[in-house]
């Protein structure tokens, strides 16, 4: 069994990290905080322009983050 992580934390869905972090049994107002931070900013794109408008992403762990690994590991965790 092979299975492609490629651009993965670019592709997690809020509701997929809310799902894994209640089976892992982390209390809600944690839930909604660790979601807040990783969902609810805003980035813009450098690019030989400039930098593009603010937009806020409608998906993905912040690449970086110290909680990036573990919030990817709790998602991991069924498979």
């Amino acid at each position: 069994l092979a299975i492609d992580i490629k651009k993965a934390y670019d592709t997690v869905k809020p509701s997929s990290m809310i799902l894994s972090l209640k089976r892992l049994g982390i209390n809600q107002p944690y839930i909604r905080a660790i979601i807040n931070l990783e969902m609810a900013r805003q980035v813009h794109i450098n690019t030989m322009y400039g930098p593009t408008e603010p937009f806020q992403p409608e998906q993905s762990i912040v690449q970086g983050s110290p909680a990036s690994c573990v919030l990817f590991r709790a998602l991991c965790d069924p498979l």
